[in-house]
């Protein structure tokens, strides 16, 4: 089940044995983006030399990492083991490797964790208070408190947070909040856990969230969190969606949400990059049953878009390869809501998902992005010319790297065509498009 402090035990695993590794720590989220999170940890460990061709990166990186003697390998969140079976190294090797997972993995040796024993979670949830029940009344409650809420750890790391936000409150007054809401009476949404402990996790979520008419903005952080994947997200990229006019007006509500236990900052393995906000993953299920994504404030469109327009004033800049990389998961999760709900900027996400491709000399996988994106364009009318002229454009350099000539000339003259039709003659888009076709000649 979630919420039991997997990822916390393998933390702290690292914190205490890291250092026995003299290969180091590698650590990957499973349920991510394996090749892109390898190619970001490769460039920033310096693996392989600058001039490196891209398109060999991705099975290099994987080369070094099944080679890598005497490391620790860390798979977060593992859904299968099929999803990582291209990065395990040979039986022979000197690798230690830990999983996390809510599944039995049978290629490994379990680990179970259980909910916490009443004096444990009892323990827990004054830990995390930052204060001890004054009095029998008030200890006789906070121990309530704890089992009402089953001995999950996530739960009770939440309900004590609020109470330390909240040191006017009474462990009773808490306790009366939570039977109040009605747990038995919660829908039960939350896959791998229980139906008590679904019940328990909204409740103290929908109870966390009264906090959130003292700072808007944390709502509006978590709400696109929730729905951006279940990996962290660089605070550019967050700022740019919630149109901020700063990265700094997320210091604020990124510590409050810390405080609340509602996110966790990770650390960027980026020199010079903030923390990376994450909110937990039964955090995001539980609030999806009550906050829906139509009801996002900014809503799904605008949050596309202004997703889009940072990615694609990215996308020319190879030096900007590895922060456009980190933020793919949050790419293609909303392209594939776009997609679901026939929102006119699945177009734009699509065509966007071919850039790493591309750089990497992936230019088969960068066809395949950029010919589906122009397919679900025919579903749009009113979609910008622009936007067909770059999809064009773009098939048409990778036809020429294929030395499908044919059709890289066909594409180059369309994106010509519909440009000469929307731009003024001396705009850099034709000169670009007359390039690509003299090349192509």
């Amino acid at each position: 089940a979630g919420g039991l402090g997997k990822t916390q035990l393998a933390v702290e695993y690292v914190d205490r044995y890291g250092a026995s590794y003299p290969g180091g720590v590698v650590w990957l989220q499973a349920d991510g983006q394996l090749d892109m999170q390898l190619l970001v940890l490769a460039q920033d460990a310096g693996w392989f030399p600058a001039d490196t061709d891209p398109k060999l990166l991705p099975e290099l990186a994987r080369q070094r990492l099944r080679s890598r003697p005497d490391c620790l390998l860390v798979f977060d969140n593992l859904e299968q083991l099929a999803d990582i079976k291209d990065y395990l190294p040979p039986p022979t090797a000197s690798t230690h490797i830990l999983a996390t997972s809510r599944n039995i993995q049978e290629a490994f040796t379990p680990i179970e964790l259980k909910l916490l024993a009443e004096e444990p979670a009892r323990q827990l949830l004054i830990q995390e208070t930052g204060r001890s029940p004054q009095g029998p009344a008030e200890q006789q409650a906070a121990q309530a408190v704890a089992d009402l809420l089953d001995g999950l750890p996530l739960a009770l790391e939440l309900a004590g947070r609020y109470l330390q936000h909240r040191p006017a409150m009474t462990f009773a007054q808490y306790q009366r909040l939570l039977e109040h809401k009605g747990l038995d009476a919660l829908p039960k949404v939350l896959s791998g856990a229980t139906p008590d402990l679904q019940a328990s996790i909204i409740t103290v979520l929908q109870i966390s969230e009264q906090v959130f008419a003292e700072s808007p903005l944390l709502r509006q952080v978590i709400d696109v969190l929730t729905y951006s994947g279940t990996g962290s997200m660089g605070q550019s990229l967050l700022a740019a969606l919630l149109n901020l006019p700063k990265v700094d007006d997320l210091i604020e509500p990124l510590a409050l949400g810390g405080t609340l236990k509602l996110l966790e900052l990770e650390p960027s393995s980026r020199p010079g990059e903030d923390p990376r906000p994450r909110i937990h993953r039964l955090v995001s299920q539980a609030r999806r049953h009550y906050v829906k994504a139509t009801n996002l404030n900014p809503d799904p469109a605008a949050l596309c878009d202004r997703l889009a327009d940072w990615f694609a004033s990215r996308r020319e800049d190879f030096a900007q390869l590895a922060a456009f990389e980190a933020e793919l998961e949050a790419l293609c999760t909303w392209q594939q809501y776009a997609t679901a709900n026939r929102l006119p900027q699945e177009v734009r996400l699509l065509w966007l998902q071919a850039y790493p491709h591309y750089y990497h000399g992936q230019y088969a996988q960068a066809t395949q992005w950029l010919t589906q994106a122009l397919t679900r364009a025919a579903d749009y009318t009113q979609l910008p010319q622009t936007q067909l002229a770059d999809l064009h454009n773009d098939l048409g350099i990778c036809c020429n790297h294929e030395g499908q000539y044919d059709k890289a000339l066909a594409h180059g003259l369309e994106a010509l065509k519909v440009r000469q039709q929307c731009l003024a003659p001396d705009h850099p888009d034709v000169a670009t498009s007359l390039n690509n076709i003299g090349g192509t000649y």
